[in-house]
């Protein structure tokens, strides 16, 4: 523990697997030294050949994790030379022989265990063909097992081909993936319509230190062509032009955040695929534009009442730039989303009411202040409400989950967060459950005037259940006569 209370070092442990981590060497090798003591005293040996000091660079589960510069995660050379490997022999195999969906199956596996590693999410994009190739079945399949169904044979296209091209070449030059942007001073916030009617988005630029807000606003009409595609085509296609306008100027090397009314959007571009061709398409162009202009891109999905408020809806653009109609100014907009909700005395009533627990006289519920300074003694043993901003949510949530898993049996605690980022915190822990999304905030006690659904959390105490009846496994089905020849070269690629 440090002086506040507060762990002074963070520790994962994954099977045999164990990761040190602390903001000093001084504090990383006392809780080095900790761990190696407490191994001891339970009869566990650690080996030495396998014990790492103390050092910013660190192998662990698989990958490196190099904090020298900016947090970057790097694939081991030893991984890079077997997905090599593995695409060669797919190679040297097409002349001759059909694949085996089985060895399919392993190649797509190692590569997709190399996804993290790669730049702005990249890998996945370039999977999803051979995702879909390794699932679809041209044939019959009502008569194939689960298991039989992998021992038939593929032909790749020429369009996943040049899928493990691209694989091919990122993985000779080296897999690595940084946390952020390069530039820390310079914050890009695009806004983005596309509507029925046209495309439209307003570009702001916004310097940390002292200097001019870049305000820019364009619109353009759909050509006859795309009237037929869908919306959320046309909206993804408007996150496509908005950072081809940029190519080479103001949003280089910057985080941008990027803000739409359209989910899908939203998904796609953080998934980084899409099962739709088409959208699939666009994915790609972003992906290549996210790496030409070295940029960090976040898509936070907002609704269509903010597209109006900020002067960016098309439809309403007009009317927003009229003189006689007072608005807020962009940034005023953009601040007033990332705003979490306010602390009100009618809030902990409402949360023992929604949440429908009756016996917090004797455990009542305690507000946590997130910007003020706590103890560990503060958070364990109590129920806890936090009301964090979104931006940051995650980081509250991780620091009060690493004192539950102390104390499981008798700490519990509240979020109350508006639906901005939601795919960071929303699966942090199978322990947390979301126990109301309000679409109204203004019934929240103490929330902001906004539209942005507030979502409640629930971090429970822990209960220990009883583990489920094991049932009888059913025999398993006969292997086709053909079954021999897949699982021969599915053992000769998982030992390439």
């Amino acid at each position: 523990m440090g002086e506040d209370g507060l762990p002074a070092a963070l520790m994962w442990i994954y099977v045999d697997d164990i990761a040190v981590h602390a903001p000093t060497k001084v504090k990383c090798q006392a809780a080095l030294t900790a761990l190696m003591d407490a191994t001891v005293r339970v009869g566990l040996i650690c080996q030495p050949c396998k014990t790492r000091a103390p050092a910013q660079v660190q192998k662990y589960c698989g990958f490196i994790y190099d904090t020298v510069g900016i947090p970057c995660l790097r694939a081991p050379q030893d991984k890079l030379d077997r997905a090599l490997a593995t695409i060669a022999y797919l190679r040297a195999g097409t002349t001759t022989w059909r694949l085996s969906r089985l060895t399919l199956a392993v190649v797509v596996g190692l590569l997709q265990s190399l996804v993290e590693a790669t730049p702005y999410n990249m890998g996945q994009t370039y999977l999803r063909r051979l995702y879909d190739r390794l699932h679809l079945f041209e044939g019959d399949r009502r008569e194939l097992s689960a298991a039989n169904f992998y021992y038939t044979q593929v032909e790749l296209t020429a369009e996943e081909w040049l899928d493990l091209d691209w694989w091919e070449n990122a993985v000779r030059t080296g897999l690595q993936r940084y946390v952020r942007s390069q530039h820390l001073d310079r914050i890009g916030v695009t806004w983005g319509d596309g509507s029925g009617t046209g495309t439209g988005g307003t570009v702001q630029i916004v310097p940390r230190g002292d200097g001019d807000v870049a305000i820019e606003a364009w619109m353009g009409v759909w050509e006859p062509q795309v009237f037929h595609f869908t919306s959320n085509w046309k909206e993804l296609c408007t996150l496509v032009h908005t950072l081809e306008r940029e190519r080479s100027t103001r949003l280089k090397g910057c985080t941008v955040f990027y803000f739409t009314d359209n989910s899908m959007t939203y998904y796609i571009a953080h998934k980084g695929s899409s099962k739709i061709e088409e959208l699939h398409k666009l994915v790609r162009r972003l992906k290549e534009l996210e790496l030409a202009l070295d940029i960090h891109l976040e898509v936070v999905h907002v609704p269509g009442r903010h597209m109006i408020s900020q002067q960016t809806d098309g439809l309403s653009r007009g009317i927003s730039f009229s003189a006689s109609r007072s608005v807020r100014s962009p940034q005023e907009e953009v601040l007033r989303l990332f705003r979490g909700v306010s602390y009100s005395v009618g809030l902990i009533p409402w949360l023992m009411q929604v949440s429908g627990r009756s016996w917090w006289s004797s455990f009542p519920l305690t507000y946590v202040d997130c910007q003020s300074r706590w103890t560990f003694a503060e958070v364990a043993g109590h129920a806890s409400v936090w009301l964090p901003d979104p931006e940051w949510a995650d980081q509250v949530i991780s620091a009060v989950l690493d004192v539950w898993i102390e104390q499981p049996w008798h700490t519990e605690a509240f979020f109350v967060v508006p639906r901005i980022f939601q795919r960071r915190w929303g699966r942090k822990s199978k322990h947390l459950t979301e126990i109301l999304l309000a679409k109204n905030p203004l019934s929240v006690p103490g929330a902001q005037e906004s539209d942005i659904p507030i979502v409640v959390l629930h971090l429970p105490c822990y209960v220990r259940s009883l583990p489920p009846p094991s049932s009888s496994r059913l025999d398993e089905p006969a292997k086709p006569t053909w079954a021999d020849w897949h699982l021969e070269q599915a053992d000769y690629v998982r030992g390439l």
